[in-house]
Parts: C-alpha cells; sequence; structure tokens
C-alpha cells in the first residue's frame, strides 16, 4: 500500500541533509578564513588555552598563556637553551614542577548523543616527548596546518611564550624561524648562522684571561693554507695579536684539573657536615615515615570497619552515603602510603646524594672534565680560582686557586725544580 506523504517525507529528508551540509560548508569555510589569518582555532596546546576578544573581526578566539601549565613550558625552554643538563634531567626537572598531560575522555560516539567510556589520564614528561613539544611553533607565536596551506601565519594577539631566538636556540637548528621581510620563514635542520655567545668550541674564552690587556679571551676559527679550519683563542684588544689553539689551552686546563684536588681542612669539615645533615634527615624521614604507617593503620582499620557496616544494614541512602564515606577514606589512605613512600625514597635519594658527593670529592676530573656538556665544564672550572688565570698561569702552574682547592703537592715540586731562569727558553705560545 502506498503512503501519500511518502514523497513528501523524501523530499524533507533531503532538504535536511543539505541543510547541514551549508551550515557546515559555512562554518568550516568561515574557520579556515580565520586559521589564515591567525585567530585561534581547535583546541589549544598544554600551555596555552582559548580566550575571548573583541576585534575587527567580531568577537575572536586567540591564544593566551594558560595559568601554571605555562611555567612548565618555559622551564622547557630555559633549561634547554642554559645547555646544562640533558633532556632526561630536563624532563625530571619539569616534572618536579608537577608536570602531567591534560586528562582525555573516550566517547562511545555509537551512542545518540555521544556517552564518556573512560578518562585517561595526564603522564609526566619524557626526553622524548620533550623534544617534540618544543618543537611546537605555537609557543613561538606562530600558527601553521593544513588550512593554512602549510604556510607559516602570526597568531593575532599573541607573541608566544618565548622568542624566536630562544625557540631557534632549544631547538638547536632542528627547526629554525625567521622573519624576512615581514614573512616568516621555517627552515628545517639548519644552524642559526650567528656568532654564538656560548659557542662549545671556546668553553673557557669567559674564564681564561689575556697576558697582556687582562680581559677574557675572545674565539673564532682561522682557515689555514691548506684550507683547514683550525679554532684558536685569540686577544687583540689595542695590543698585539696573541693566540693559542684550543687544543693546547684545553690540554693545559686539563692537565691543571688531573692534578687538582680539595684541601684536607675542606675534606674534613665536609664530611662533618655531611654527617650531621644525614643524621638530621634519616631521624627526620624516619620519624616521619613511623606517622605516616601509623596513619595507615587507622585509615585500613576505619576502611574494614565502613564495609562492615555496609554489610549489616539494608537501607539504600545510609548505604550510599557509607559508600561516599569509604571513597573518602580510601583515597585519604592512597595519599598517605604516597607520602610515605616519598619519606623512604627521601631516604634513599640522601643517600644517593652523598654517594655521589664522596665519589666526586676524589674524583675532580670526571666532575670537572665534560665533554658532552662544555658549558657546565666551563662554569665549574671558573669556580676554581678566586682570579681567572692566563694561559702562561694555566702552564706555570701560577694559579690563585679558591681556598678549598689544591694542586697534588708533588707534582708542583717537580715543576718548581724544572722551571728554568726567565728568558732562558723562548715561549712556544706566542704567535
Amino acid at each position: 500500500m502506498k503512503n501519500p506523504a511518502e514523497n513528501a517525507e523524501v523530499l524533507e529528508a533531503n532538504r535536511a541533509r543539505q541543510e547541514v551540509t551549508d551550515i557546515l560548508t559555512r562554518m568550516i569555510g568561515a574557520e579556515i578564513q580565520y586559521k589564515q589569518k591567525g585567530y585561534a582555532i581547535g583546541s589549544a596546546p598544554l600551555g596555552l588555552k582559548n580566550i575571548d576578544t573583541v576585534c575587527v573581526d567580531g568577537k575572536r578566539k586567540i591564544r593566551a598563556p594558560k595559568e601554571i601549565e605555562e611555567d612548565w613550558i618555559l622551564k622547557m625552554y630555559q633549561l634547554r637553551n642554559e645547555g646544562i643538563l640533558d633532556d632526561k634531567q630536563i624532563a625530571k626537572e619539569v616534572n618536579k614542577l608537577g608536570y602531567k598531560t591534560r586528562d582525555r575522555v573516550v566517547w562511545d560516539k555509537s551512542a545518540h548523543p555521544p556517552v564518556p567510556i573512560r578518562t585517561i589520564k595526564g603522564k609526566k614528561l619524557t626526553a622524548k616527548q620533550l623534544q617534540k613539544t618544543i618543537q611546537n611553533r605555537e609557543y613561538a607565536g606562530v600558527t601553521i596546518g593544513k588550512w593554512t596551506r602549510n604556510m607559516p601565519v602570526k597568531s593575532i594577539g599573541f607573541d608566544g611564550l618565548v622568542t624566536f631566538e630562544e625557540f631557534n636556540k632549544a631547538n638547536r637548528g632542528k627547526i629554525f624561524l625567521e622573519l624576512v621581510n615581514g614573512n616568516i620563514i621555517i627552515t628545517r635542520n639548519k644552524k642559526p648562522h650567528i656568532r654564538l655567545k656560548d659557542n662549545p668550541l671556546f668553553p673557557y674564552k669567559d674564564c681564561v684571561l689575556c697576558g697582556t690587556c687582562g680581559k677574557p679571551l675572545l674565539g673564532s676559527t682561522s682557515t689555514s693554507e691548506h684550507g683547514k679550519r683550525i679554532p684558536y683563542y685569540h686577544c687583540s684588544r689595542n695590543h698585539k695579536y696573541w693566540g693559542v689553539p684550543v687544543k693546547k689551552l684545553n690540554d693545559a686546563v686539563f692537565n691543571v684539573i688531573k692534578e687538582l684536588k680539595f684541601d684536607a681542612k675542606f675534606i674534613e669539615v665536609f664530611n662533618e657536615i655531611v654527617l650531621e645533615v644525614w643524621n638530621d634527615k634519616k631521624k627526620e624521614a624516619e620519624s616521619d615515615a613511623i606517622i605516616r604507617g601509623k596513619r595507615t593503620i587507622e585509615l585500613r582499620e576505619k576502611l574494614k570497619s565502613i564495609s562492615d557496616k555496609i554489610l549489616l544494614v539494608s537501607s539504600k541512602a545510609v548505604i550510599s552515603s557509607l559508600e561516599k564515606e569509604y571513597e573518602k577514606v580510601e583515597q585519604e589512605l592512597i595519599s598517605e602510603t604516597e607520602m610515605r613512600d616519598n619519606a623512604e625514597d627521601a631516604e634513599l635519594n640522601m643517600k644517593e646524594l652523598i654517594n655521589y658527593a664522596s665519589y666526586f670529592m676524589s674524583h675532580l676530573e670526571d666532575l670537572f672534565l665534560a665533554p658532552d656538556n662544555p658549558k657546565r665544564q666551563a662554569v665549574l672550572f671558573c669556580l676554581i680560582f678566586n682570579q681567572f688565570p692566563t694561559y702562561e698561569d694555566l702552564v706555570n702552574r701560577t694559579l690563585d686557586l679558591a681556598p678549598i682547592f689544591k694542586l697534588n703537592q708533588q707534582f708542583a715540586l717537580s715543576k718548581s725544580l724544572s722551571v728554568t731562569a726567565e728568558g732562558f727558553e723562548p715561549p712556544t705560545y706566542s704567535m
């Protein structure tokens, strides 16, 4: 039997589908246009949020820093740019600030409307995730994607959490941002062609002085007659040029460090202080662990009591109330257990720290000679002296050391016996 309203229903259904298509076309088309202008479209990455603003295009959304999360991102760039810690150590430091990715809700899209199935909890930062995060151009105020035809666009109303310079330094040339004639250019796997203030080729230029003018050395690379690039420490500030190859100065530094040791009085005082701190921390950790342990026992007994009550009552309202109380006590128990474990971990960490300190006290060259981290190497080397040395001081061991350091006496004596009168031997380091 034919339904007289069938044709009308088919037409209405087709019209409704066409209307949905028209609405989506208008909406997505407008979003693409706003994205190309630099407005915020879609969810914001970690550290940022979307806020409403009134502008020439009406009420639109722009990116803005998000409280707490922005501190995590800034810490990543700061530690990466300092160059003292590796990526695993940086991730550990950022995690200490409470870093966690945002929780994600998994939805059942087959239901109408969709219903949440479960929540994926946020995770801590890893070295791999750190490397991926700092490459996000949005932190430098640049948006790019399919809707911008993969062309970089300056975000409207948001200059970024970091500058282009900070972004480029943290990414070490893997992604390089630059502004050329008002246009943003993105280059991959390119080292910035700029004079580096902290060039890893010349880590000691700030703590070794020129023997003529007494100012810190400069560092640059020159080309030999055979076309070979040779790095030099040098100085020519209102005086005759003086220079020494990087290898020679580095060898002089390494020889000093290998003969360096802590003063006996300092070691004695250090051991006393470490022992005193260790005993105090141990007592504190043990006391805290005992208190937490007693509290966890009390909470377990309370949970058992609530569980027994639930079995005895029949009222749904009372059962519901007891279940809520049970959950509350259970969460408190989890928190107390975690704090107790942290107290025990603190004791272990203190012991590990003391072991590290004891090792480096007798193996200074392992601490000061870190070829994989030249900046840290230079910072530690500068701490050795009351007055920064010249190259000649390093070679002749005429050093003004900090009170806690001294050179190996046997080595110093052998050097003093082998030194000839000034002027008998021509210097081999001057140019």
